[in-house]
């Protein structure tokens, strides 16, 4: 385990168990780790292993709330559409995709 050094397995009484590893930095986290908000997020700065920050809901970096830009991961229904995402779409601060992001109060 990344962050606490532990060897992992997938045999649950032996060592802690693997959780997760990130596809893209390698980091991984054993059981005890991933639920941890300071050794539960990869070294990736716009991810969370392989999961987009600006797709997810209330994201934490290593116990900080993210604030960049956010956008639906799927298509909204046309009414919520209307009050909580911008007017155009443009790229996005965090992957760059041109989608419509949602306005900073939401």
């Amino acid at each position: 385990c990344t962050g606490c050094k532990g060897a992992v397995t997938s045999e649950y009484w032996a060592r802690p168990t693997l959780i997760g590893q990130c596809p893209d930095c390698r980091y991984i986290a054993c059981e005890k780790c991933h639920v941890s908000f300071k050794k539960g997020s990869c070294f990736c700065q716009n991810s969370n292993f392989g999961n987009k920050y600006c797709t997810m809901g209330d994201s934490l970096l290593g116990g900080k709330r993210y604030t960049g830009d956010r956008h639906p991961q799927y298509p909204l229904h046309p009414r919520e559409n209307a009050l909580k995402l911008e007017d155009a779409s443009r790229p996005c601060g965090n992957c760059g995709e041109v989608q419509l992001c949602f306005r900073k109060e939401y």
